[in-house]
């Protein structure tokens, strides 16, 4: 923390980061293609309350999910968001403990955390805190207790761990159920959306066969899409019209394609910014693109 010079005797020493897989910034570690997600995960009487964010983009999403099998829905959720690392209340850790997905390697252990950063009015100003408001009316999720439960707890682990404001982390996504579909593990594998069955490889999958994206972050909101279909018919047919569209604007298509595979992760570089840990290179990348 200080030169030889500036001490007397020993230089002094801190912690400045604990790393983790769920909090992992470092480009030459992570998969372009794919988010790095930490996710947390809170109970409260017959709901649970899930946060999971891309600490490497600054990505945060928040969603909730009631009545009856809502720990089933819960696991079904989180394998379809595919997590490097979950934090959990110890109600939820107990709960999944004997998940046949987390014992055959298909989900992360759950892993305790404070109970106290669970706690509803600490993780909503906790929050608040995080995104600058003195609400979160504005993101839709002040009355989903547990939603908020998870991000506060989840907000508190990143400073515990990262040790520094993460300042690039500054909206929350309020997710619906009504807006996409939700597949479980059995329909992700036997449909070989982003692996395939046998050896678990991209090779061979729809994702495989879809994806000639020429940046990274169109190939990480490529998979959400494939990871998360939608039902809504307006929203089906809008995406549907806009690839039509360039479907027959050939000279269109090649002008984008030109455009597109110069640019750098702009995505990543701003969690580079947050972190401190930006280069010159980085920095011509950003003025380039």
């Amino acid at each position: 923390m200080n030169t030889p010079e500036e001490a007397k005797g020993m230089v002094t020493r801190e912690v400045t980061r604990v790393i983790t897989p769920g909090t992992l910034v470092e480009e030459h570690i992570l998969d372009e293609k794919k988010n790095n997600y930490l996710i947390s995960v809170c109970s409260n009487d017959n709901s649970f309350g899930i946060c999971w964010c891309d600490v490497s983009t600054g990505e945060l999403n928040v969603a909730e999910i009631n009545g009856e099998k809502a720990l089933t829905k819960t696991i079904d959720f989180i394998v379809s968001i595919g997590p490097a690392e979950i934090i959990a209340d110890d109600f939820t850790c107990d709960s999944v403990a004997s998940s046949v997905l987390i014992q055959n390697g298909s989900l992360p252990k759950f892993q305790k955390y404070f109970k106290w950063a669970f706690d509803y009015d600490y993780a909503l100003k906790t929050t608040c805190k995080q995104l600058n408001v003195l609400t979160l009316e504005g993101y839709e999720c002040q009355d989903k207790k547990s939603a908020v439960s998870a991000c506060g707890a989840l907000l508190q682990y990143l400073y515990d761990t990262q040790k520094r404001s993460l300042s690039h982390i500054n909206s929350i996504n309020c997710h619906t159920f009504s807006s996409f579909m939700v597949l479980d593990s059995n329909a992700k594998r036997t449909l070989e959306l982003t692996e395939t069955m046998r050896d678990r490889r991209k090779k061979g999958s729809l994702l495989y066969e879809l994806d000639k994206t020429n940046t990274a972050m169109g190939a990480r909101n490529l998979r959400q899409w494939v990871e998360q279909p939608l039902h809504n018919s307006k929203a089906i047919n809008e995406r549907l019209d806009a690839v039509e569209e360039l479907i027959h604007a050939d000279l269109m298509r090649e002008q984008l394609n030109e455009l597109l595979s110069p640019m750098k992760d702009i995505e990543r570089l701003a969690g580079k910014i947050a972190y401190n840990n930006i280069n010159p290179k980085d920095c011509l990348g950003i003025r380039d693109t």
